[in-house]
């Protein structure tokens, strides 16, 4: 962008001096009137998103798990976008769901899923196509493509930083809901609500400080990171928010994105965190808060 700008400036200030003389014909006073026109357009200035973006594919499981911090970042983004959904369903799977096992084998064999795993974002941005795997790769790559992350190096390393906190934590919390030892009530629960939950909001309640988000003052890929860390364990203790009111307003601020209300009130949310052999989040454990009768509740 930057070099296109000094570019055209350039050639304008060099054609200037013979823009006034007799000489000059029209096609040249023609090209000087568009030279300047280039100069004056913000380079910096894109296309929406979702006039960039020609095709993009999330492939995931049915469920929300680690491919719903990239369905907020599309829907905050205004990217469209189809799913590709999995089950392990051993070849009997229902409607629009694909098998696991073989679209495992499948991707492993194309280069699709290199490391066996999803989510798997594939994107066309211009005339650039892009196959991605790993959350946190992807949420990174719309940040920066996007302009979704920060402004400056200083700020994407501090967002890095946040999405690095978030990530401990969200690991925390799927170890725990995914073991056969965790039961709601039990010891492992009443751990994590009363000593690692209580701790690691604190520590995001005094980074968030008066900000309205982690970079300041507009949405980044980290906030969303963070928002949907929070949701998972609000839907798990719902007082916790009360003890942390700069978490408490950044939360209800994040849902009332447009894009994201959008998505949250549409059927493309899942009505559940978890997938179906985790203890807790799921169509066997509801939480707490969200049961059919006050799934409502949700916004």
């Amino acid at each position: 962008g930057q070099d296109t700008y000094f570019s055209c400036c350039w050639l304008f200030c060099f054609l200037r001096p013979t823009i006034t003389s007799s000489i000059m014909t029209n096609a040249l006073r023609i090209l000087s009137m568009l030279i300047v026109l280039q100069c004056t357009v913000a380079i910096d200035d894109l296309p929406p998103p979702d006039v960039l973006v020609k095709d993009a594919v999330l492939r995931y499981f049915d469920s929300r798990g680690r491919a719903e911090p990239i369905r907020l970042a599309l829907h905050a983004l205004h990217i469209p976008y189809t799913e590709e959904k999995y089950g392990r369903c051993d070849g009997e799977c229902a409607p629009g769901i694909i098998d696991w096992s073989k679209a495992k084998e499948a991707g492993m064999k194309s280069g699709l899923f290199p490391f066996g795993q999803v989510p798997s974002l594939s994107i066309t941005v211009g005339t650039e196509s892009y196959d991605l795997v790993q959350s946190g790769s992807i949420m990174k790559f719309l940040g920066r493509k996007f302009k979704f992350g920060g402004k400056t190096e200083r700020e994407e390393i501090y967002l890095d930083m946040v999405a690095g906190g978030v990530e401990d934590v969200v690991s925390k919390y799927g170890k725990m809901v995914y073991s056969e030892e965790f039961a709601p009530g039990g010891d492992l629960f009443e751990e994590y609500i009363t000593t690692y939950m209580p701790l690691w909001f604190g520590h995001f309640n005094k980074l968030l400080g008066d900000k309205q988000f982690f970079g300041g003052d507009r949405l980044t890929y980290a906030d969303v990171l963070a928002f949907n860390m929070f949701d998972l364990n609000i839907r798990m203790h719902p007082e916790i928010q009360e003890q942390f009111p700069n978490i408490k307003a950044f939360y209800q601020r994040v849902k009332g994105h447009p894009g994201i209300t959008k998505y949250l009130r549409s059927p493309m949310r899942r009505k559940y965190a978890n997938g179906p052999s985790a203890f807790f989040d799921n169509e066997h454990v509801p939480p707490f808060m969200f049961d059919d009768v006050h799934m409502k509740d949700e916004l």
